[in-house]
């Protein structure tokens, strides 16, 4: 699952701004990867489930919720997504990369930074972008996380654009041969 909240819409796209946390919000999406992951579990023992979860505080997992969810039997890696210009442990002491290592720590799941983005192109330079997501996942790495995946790949990046868009040639694939050393 990508990004899982059980939130209530706010207007007719419900656009995240507008969302709204229902005070079950937590025990739902529990509910959810207990139910969900059972079932694939039943289905296939040897393939880790993964939670999805943003790690930012969205609705259901929120603080102390999100390990009452990662605690789930039904989920076996935790994730948490990094878009943080600068911070190499991002986010606040409720729902920053650091409490959710603590919080996978205690459940003893591992969490993988699945998707770190940081924008290059037309604002920064390639070379500098992977400079410091070199940076960022070797902080995060000591930290604790079990791994990160950098956001995104796409065939015909937008060089002249300020995206997240890696392709090929980019110097980040230097980062991930030497992280992978």
């Amino acid at each position: 699952m990508g990004e899982p909240e059980a939130s209530n819409c706010g207007d007719a796209a419900c656009t995240w701004q507008a969302r709204t946390c229902p005070a079950d919000a937590a025990r739902v999406l529990r509910s959810f990867f207990d139910d969900a992951g059972a079932r694939l579990k039943s289905l296939d023992p040897d393939t880790p489930v993964w939670a999805g979860l943003a790690g930012g505080g969205q609705c259901g997992a929120q603080f102390t919720e999100y390990g009452d969810v990662a605690a789930s039997a039904g989920i076996d890696v935790l994730d948490y997504h990094d878009y943080s210009p600068q911070e190499l442990i991002p986010g606040n002491h409720h729902d920053g990369l650091a409490m959710r290592l603590t919080q996978a720590q205690a459940v003893g799941k591992p969490l993988v930074v699945a998707e770190i983005g940081q924008p290059a192109g037309g604002c920064v330079s390639l070379q500098d972008r992977a400079d410091t997501l070199l940076r960022k996942v070797s902080a995060q790495n000591e930290a604790g996380t079990a791994g990160a995946l950098f956001w995104a790949f796409v065939p015909d990046p937008r060089l002249g654009e300020c995206t997240l868009d890696i392709g090929p040639g980019d110097p980040i694939f230097g980062v991930i041969r030497k992280l992978a050393a």
